[in-house]
């Protein structure tokens, strides 16, 4: 892994006392508010925690071969909202202060409305955020990546997860939202990437992960494929 995006997100923490955590999977649910016109099916992609001192840093595309590129492939190109179509404000949530589309399709780091806190790392997609005029927006279409070498992240100290917007309410986890897809209803979708995290203990973690919803006649049936591999530690 290239040295400059681990410096990008790196951050010296450390708890004492407190035992290591896991991040138990991640997972595809269906989003809290859909399309209103019923010919779109919106899907949230969730990273559950089951300590709240946890911190999530990013969403990464790492070059190793025990880990995975960020990359979407779909059936069907994504949805994205008319008011913001071309611009950068289209990648991330702009539902709340914005004014966009609670249903858009976006990536994140535990924000579902503006402002989100999250960016790209300058050269995701080969493609530089800070060099002026800045590029259209970048989560569209049927194909996302691969990328090998960057990531979304949220900028500044990582959060604890119990301090970000808890998608499900109810159970024993922390589910925070990394991404939002909305389709046609019935599209399928392959979504990978690997999830960079520090425990409640202070130890970097790098996890991969792969989910995918695949269509079943007469109903979506939701298949979550390998959605966690092993984890792997990794100091960076």
């Amino acid at each position: 892994m290239k040295r400059n995006l681990l410096v990008l997100l790196a951050l010296n923490v450390s708890f004492v006392g407190i035992a290591n955590a896991d991040l138990i999977s991640v997972d595809v649910v269906a989003g809290q508010i859909q399309h209103p016109d019923g010919l779109h099916q919106t899907w949230r992609i969730i990273a559950r925690f089951d300590n709240g001192f946890d911190q999530i840093s990013a969403i990464a595309g790492l070059p190793d071969q025990q880990y995975n590129p960020i990359e979407f492939i779909s059936s069907s190109e994504l949805y994205n909202q008319a008011l913001f179509a071309g611009l950068p404000f289209n990648d991330f949530p702009s539902a709340g202060g914005l004014g966009g589309e609670a249903w858009d399709s976006y990536v994140t780091i535990g924000a579902t409305a503006f402002p989100a806190n999250t960016q790209f790392t300058a050269n995701f997609l080969g493609r530089y955020y800070y060099v002026p005029p800045p590029p259209s927006d970048i989560i569209q279409g049927d194909h996302i990546g691969p990328v090998y070498d960057g990531a979304w992240f949220f900028f500044g100290a990582p959060p604890t997860v119990s301090s970000l917007e808890d998608i499900i309410d109810g159970n024993d986890t922390f589910d925070v939202i990394v991404a939002q897809f909305t389709l046609p209803t019935g599209s399928s979708f392959t979504f990978t990437g690997n999830v960079l995290w520090y425990s409640a203990a202070g130890d970097s973690e790098i996890t991969p992960f792969e989910v995918e919803v695949i269509p079943a006649p007469a109903t979506l049936a939701m298949l979550i494929l390998a959605g966690l591999a092993t984890n792997r530690r990794r100091r960076y």
